[in-house]
C-alpha cells in the first residue's frame, strides 16, 4: 500500500496507485458565496477549478475577490463593510486627538 501525498488518496481498486482529489467536486461551495445586490440572490462568489493535488477558485469579480491563496473568493460586500468599519475608526482616534490638541490650547499647555 503506498503513502499519497497532500491532495491525493489511495486508489480503492489498486493501493499502489494514488488518485488526485478532486477538491472541487466535494464541496460545491468550497470557493464561497456571496450576495448579488442586482439579482437578490446569494450565488457563488466564484468557480472551483481543480490542479493535480489541489484547487484554486476563479472569483466572480462582480461579488468577491480572490484571497491571497486564490483558495476562497471574499464578498466584496465583506470587503465593503471592513473598510467602512477601518474608515470609522480612523475618523473617531482623529477626532480624539483633535480633542486632545483643542483642550490642550485651552489650558495653554
Amino acid at each position: 500500500m503506498c503513502s499519497c501525498n497532500i491532495g491525493f488518496q489511495v486508489s480503492l481498486t489498486d493501493p499502489n496507485i494514488c488518485l488526485d482529489i478532486d477538491e472541487c467536486t466535494l464541496n460545491t461551495s468550497i470557493c464561497g458565496v456571496s450576495f448579488d445586490p442586482f439579482l437578490g440572490l446569494v450565488i457563488p462568489s466564484g468557480r472551483c477549478v481543480d490542479t493535480a493535488g489541489s484547487f484554486y477558485c476563479q472569483c466572480n469579480p462582480t461579488v468577491a475577490v480572490p484571497s491571497l491563496d486564490n483558495k476562497t473568493c471574499i464578498s466584496t460586500s465583506f470587503q465593503q463593510q471592513q473598510q467602512q468599519q477601518q474608515q470609522q475608526q480612523q475618523q473617531s482616534i482623529l477626532q480624539s486627538l483633535l480633542n486632545l490638541i483643542l483642550l490642550a490650547q485651552i489650558f495653554g499647555l
